[in-house]
């Protein structure tokens, strides 16, 4: 990342940042690979995007599950080979499902890439599937899930999610133990057949030097079966618009709030992005100003976007004295309705700005935190430039939009309101 300007106040000098594009490099006809180069870095990232989420199978534990399992056993290393060949080298590998994807990502000294490689594509090409692994693996994950569900706030989130989307919808899915309980090996195996290396992206970090470079090619050359699979999220199913939870492990009020909102790649996306921050995006919101500095309801509260590729949610989430909770939804929907009709300030204007270029400047220090956020981009076929446009459109955002993206996309009264207490 280049860019021109004193380093001194950000609301001063908008320095111009350049947001680096991946170098493109070919594997074959159907599959190439992206770069970011440094060959100052000892360590080197692989990450794996598959088009295999919750999205893609009618029981999202499925997806969730398979990737779980691809750690558990492969044609020559039953699951402790895998952990043991991973120490061996130093090697850190996490697999993850996710609503949309599941994601691959592999942390490797530079000099053992030649080990290292080969024993990734192992663990995503060869997976055993034994139903002893399966037995082992859903005891580990209940046990998981059963700590999930003990948070109140997990609770909450959950309880929001399937008001907003429906009970069933895959953007709502979180795994249950009687979810997990019934998978079965030959689910796993169907699934895993048809959705793996679907439609994938390929994103190495590091000090890939040209002899690297013809190595990956070399390995990922002929042992990538690639699949085009699409599915489109069914339609929204939304519940009731609010909901009371009682938690015995409550001892405040767990308070979610949301609704569904405009996509990734909507034109309007930056400046709502914008709009969301200084309402609830930082320590300086209006939210965090009114209801912790001033009112002293909550240590915390925050908004947020959640974008998916095909649907994007936003909330708002925060903990607060039970006495208090009703006091703070009001103050919450007063505060959005201020967003509305209120025009920021030239203080609040230079402090949302200075936030907003600040955590862009400091998110894209390094190739690793480009790597990072151009993962992001890819699961909604976007590239860096919507980093760039984000960028400038910080510098030039009015108070007077803010209010009107407010008024288009924040609805009061269609908010979905859950809360998780102890007590009605």
């Amino acid at each position: 990342m280049t860019f021109n300007g004193s380093a001194g106040s950000i609301a001063a000098d908008f320095p111009y940042l350049d947001f680096p594009q991946p170098r493109r490099e070919e594997i074959n006809d159907d599959l190439d690979f992206l770069v970011y180069e440094d060959p100052s870095r000892s360590v080197i990232t692989v990450d794996i995007i598959w088009r295999s989420g919750f999205r893609y199978h009618k029981k999202g534990s499925i997806p969730y599950m398979m990737s779980k399992m691809l750690m558990r056993g492969s044609k020559n290393r039953n699951a402790i080979g895998i952990a043991n060949a991973l120490e061996q080298y130093g090697a850190q590998l996490t697999i993850d499902a996710e609503q949309d994807i599941i994601g691959i990502h592999m942390k490797i000294l530079a000099h053992d890439l030649d080990a290292t490689l080969p024993l990734l594509t192992e663990i995503l090409n060869t997976p055993t599937f034994l139903d002893k692994e399966l037995v082992t693996l859903k005891e580990i994950v209940k046990s998981e899930v059963a700590q999930q569900h003990a948070s109140p706030s997990f609770t909450a989130q959950e309880a929001l999610r399937k008001a907003i989307f429906g009970r069933h919808h895959p953007y709502a899915y979180t795994p249950t133990e009687g979810d997990i309980d019934r998978v079965t090996t030959q689910e796993l195996k169907r699934y895993y057949l048809d959705y793996r290396w679907n439609r994938p992206y390929i994103i190495i970090t590091g000090n890939i030097t040209s002899q690297r470079s013809r190595l990956i090619k070399k390995v990922l050359a002929g042992h990538i079966p690639i699949t085009h699979q699409e599915v489109t999220a069914p339609d929204l199913q939304p519940g009731d618009q609010q909901q009371r939870i009682i938690h015995s492990n409550s001892k405040q009020s767990s308070v979610m709030m949301g609704q569904p909102t405009i996509l990734y790649n909507h034109t309007d996306y930056a400046d709502l992005f914008i709009a969301n921050v200084l309402l609830g995006g930082f320590f300086g919101s209006r939210l965090m100003q009114t209801l912790r500095e001033k009112k002293g309801y909550t240590y915390g509260i925050y908004s947020h976007m959640v974008p998916w590729e095909q649907n994007t949610y936003w909330c708002i989430a925060t903990e607060v004295t039970q006495s208090a909770t009703e006091e703070a939804i009001d103050a919450i929907k007063t505060e959005i309705i201020g967003l509305q009709s209120q025009l920021a300030n030239k203080k609040e204007m230079e402090l949302l700005r200075n936030y907003v270029l600040g955590r862009l400047l400091a998110n894209f220090d390094s190739i690793f935190s480009l790597a990072k956020f151009y993962w992001t981009t890819c699961t909604h076929s976007m590239d860096m430039h919507y980093y760039q446009h984000l960028y400038e459109r910080a510098k030039s955002i009015t108070p007077e939009r803010i209010c009107e993206v407010a008024k288009l996309y924040f609805h009061v009264d269609k908010l979905h309101e859950v809360v998780v207490t102890s007590s009605h």
